[in-house]
């Protein structure tokens, strides 16, 4: 797949993200992940660690993915949204982190990654051929200003008591 820099925040798409769903949960597949990357410490005196606390850690970043791809037709695009955030803590050699990407939903993708104190996200639309692009053009232009084509408002403001009713 060719990937393709896109110029949008990722708590925008996460936002549309989640207005689609609520209102057409059948129209994307959407997964999520965590992952730990971890190095072994080159020189635990430089860090200021003993050799003993140096074999029980490690220097590490958490890594998150959320893939979104269509749910029907081909299967041919996929928007990806990835973020690696450096731990500020070592992380421990005792498997209290897995060895596997951990699966985890929107909704903690989110909290753990789309903060304003994080690492940068990465967002990118990676496709089969280059033709895709264009085609996916209106998909990116919709996540960039909200739009919601084809669905009925996914949610509606309240009217506020002094504002005038029309008709």
């Amino acid at each position: 797949m060719e990937p393709w820099i896109i110029e949008i925040a990722p708590h925008q798409v996460i936002r549309w993200l989640r207005d689609e769903i609520a209102a057409r949960p059948e129209t994307f597949e959407i997964r999520a992940e965590r992952d730990f990357v971890a190095a072994d410490l080159e020189d635990a005196e430089a860090a200021g660690l003993s050799k003993e606390v140096e074999t029980e850690i490690r220097e590490g970043a958490a890594v998150g993915l959320l893939e979104v791809r269509p749910a029907s037709g081909p299967k041919d695009w996929v928007l990806r949204l990835r973020a690696e955030d450096e731990l500020a803590a070592h992380v421990p050699l005792d498997h209290s982190v897995g060895d596997t990407p951990e699966e985890i939903d929107l909704d903690t993708f989110e909290a753990l990654f789309v903060t304003p104190d994080r690492a940068a996200i990465d967002v990118t639309l990676e496709v089969d051929i280059p033709q895709t692009k264009h085609r996916l053009q209106p998909l990116i232009e919709d996540i960039r200003n909200d739009r919601h084509p084809g669905l009925a408002k996914v949610a509606t403001r309240p009217r506020h008591p002094m504002e005038k009713r029309n008709g």
